[in-house]
């Protein structure tokens, strides 16, 4: 297969072992995986990079501008966010990344068979006793009944169809992560052939690991949970024999047609590590739609206990409530109180309880209320609070 050779720089983690290489110098690089500091003068090393001619890219549609914009604004929400999530957090300078992904499309067919159950109405007839009034005495008449039977019947079928995928091609990302990017959706008219000018001013992680791997481990569960989608929607019924299920389903690869299509493409992201009262934390954005974020972030545990504190006295008061109508119905089976007594006592004992869950709701929601309102305020001001440097201009990049 024709190839391209490119040359970048590279410089290797040494806190996580990843290399990222790029084709500009800055001074100073932080790793998007760990957000480890990296002196490029130290460490760089000159590397080429053998690229398919069927290899892809998309270039970033999100600016960095864009990107900050997002990631605070996703930051600051959330009910039990620290206040100080933008004082006290720790944000490096972020460059924007290339991950490597293959995509693939194939075509599959098969057959199933499976026991299911139908159902048919039939009627019956049960004799039933009653009483004859003028006669004064019981007799038996035939009254007739329906009812549903169900019967097992095997079914078979043949199915066909495509399948398409994201399969990521690195390792170094979290599940959660790895699998927010699998779902991106890159506009076919913005994907390029590979050139060099796209990746200027941005980190690149070349793909090292071989389709098949990547195909058995990401992508190859995915595909048989679609087929087997597929072939429950075509058994005529949903009812299907616990013991037995679904049986002798089997499918491969359409050879009559395409064996599997298969390309390498690298999607732009805005990956950056933060920390936090000295844990690290990540966040992801599309490069490609701001809107697509994913992440995670710290918890105010102290908020979580403050919130709670606010529903005490609706379980003190529903924990009393269970005592007291445990007494009544003691009481009331000794014959000493009439149930007409304790139903009124059980009513009454209500309102207190739905009192105190209103005042806890009210609570709650001023509460956070007023906490997201001033994390709003301060994130007006973040440049003055923030580590700046996170947010210098790379001309590159915007």
């Amino acid at each position: 297969m024709e190839q391209t050779l490119i040359r970048l720089w590279g410089i290797k983690c040494d806190k996580c072992n990843t290399m990222l290489m790029f084709n500009l110098s800055p001074d100073l690089i932080v790793c998007s995986f760990c957000g480890n500091h990296l002196r490029t003068e130290e460490a760089k090393v000159p590397v080429e990079v053998a690229v398919d001619k069927n290899c892809y890219i998309t270039p970033f549609k999100v600016s960095k501008e864009q990107f900050r914009s997002k990631m605070l604004n996703w930051l600051v929400d959330g009910d039990y966010t620290p206040d100080d999530i933008l004082h006290g957090s720790d944000f490096q300078e972020t460059l924007g990344i290339y991950l490597p992904f293959y995509y693939f499309s194939i075509n599959y067919r098969g057959f199933y068979q499976a026991q299911v159950k139908r159902y048919r109405t039939e009627t019956y007839t049960e004799w039933e006793d009653y009483y004859d009034g003028a006669s004064n005495r019981s007799r038996r008449r035939p009254v007739t009944k329906t009812r549903e039977v169900g019967e097992w019947f095997p079914v078979s079928g043949q199915f066909s169809g495509n399948f398409t995928g994201l399969g990521i091609a690195s390792l170094k990302l979290p599940e959660t992560l790895a699998s927010f990017c699998e779902n991106s959706a890159p506009n076919q008219n913005e994907v390029k052939g590979f050139d060099e000018k796209h990746i200027t001013g941005f980190l690149f992680e070349h793909c090292s690991i071989p389709f098949d791997n990547v195909f058995e481990r990401r992508l190859g569960e995915r595909m048989r949970k679609s087929i087997d989608e597929r072939v429950n929607s075509m058994i005529p019924v949903n009812t299907l024999i616990p013991q037995l299920g679904k049986q002798n389903v089997k499918w491969q690869v359409d050879n009559t047609a395409n064996q599997i299509n298969k390309s390498l493409v690298y999607l732009p992201y805005w990956l950056t590590t933060y920390c936090y009262k000295e844990k690290t934390y990540q966040c992801i954005i599309d490069g490609q739609n701001d809107n697509r974020i994913e992440g995670n972030k710290p918890i105010d545990e102290e908020k979580k206990k403050k919130v709670r504190s606010f529903f005490y006295p609706l379980i003190i008061s529903s924990a009393s409530y269970f005592v007291l109508m445990i007494t009544l119905l003691i009481i009331n089976s000794n014959g000493k109180l009439s149930s007409a007594i304790c139903g009124y006592v059980g009513l009454l004992g209500l309102i207190p309880i739905i009192i105190f869950a209103i005042i806890g709701l009210i609570k709650k929601h001023k509460f956070l209320d007023e906490s997201r309102k001033l994390r709003q305020k301060i994130l007006k001001i973040v440049p003055e609070i923030t580590n700046t440097n996170w947010f210098n201009s790379n001309d590159s990049q915007k």
